[in-house]
């Protein structure tokens, strides 16, 4: 094998390499916990977890949305899964996880917004609603896509790139 497919080759490894380090699976678990002076569940706290793929982002301005691939939250008395949602995203601003976007039948999760924290509120009729507090710990070693991989993808790219013209 001559250098210049060697180098090619090369060039094309790290590139592709750097493109399948961008895509990892990202658990974020969650908590809130109710504070609502008024509510039947102040004091309470329930807890949960959702997981999606950080390299199915959506920009929208400074925020970029991920669709949940997976849902599960425990709260007063039931369990609920991804397919009792209407809506569900993780919301990153600048880089940063700020919260959930997501609403069931009576319940639902707003991310961090204009000074505001993420909260969580509910409303289940006669028989209660109120709001609280969200908090949030994502998994070590997931969260999104470093700028760095994408640089490497470019220098991968890059080096095919220089590698293919001189073998002409």
């Amino acid at each position: 094998m001559n250098k210049q497919l060697q180098r090619g080759l090369a060039a094309l490894g790290l590139s592709l390499a750097s493109w399948a380090s961008l895509a990892a699976p990202v658990t974020v678990n969650f908590s809130v916990t109710i504070d609502s002076a008024g509510s039947p569940l102040v004091g309470q706290s329930f807890s949960g977890s959702v997981s999606f793929d950080d390299a199915l982002g959506s920009v929208m301005g400074d925020e970029t949305l991920f669709d949940l691939s997976s849902f599960s939250f425990d709260f007063a008395g039931s369990s609920y899964g991804l397919g009792d949602l209407f809506a569900a995203s993780a919301v990153y601003k600048n880089g940063q996880f700020v919260g959930l976007d997501a609403q069931g039948d009576g319940f639902s999760f707003m991310p961090a917004w204009g000074g505001a924290e993420a909260y969580f509120g509910y409303d289940f009729g006669p028989d209660g609603m109120g709001n609280g507090s969200f908090a949030a710990q994502i998994d070590p070693g997931n969260g999104v896509p470093e700028p760095t991989g994408l640089a490497l993808a470019g220098l991968g790219l890059f080096g095919l790139a220089a590698a293919r013209r001189r073998a002409r």
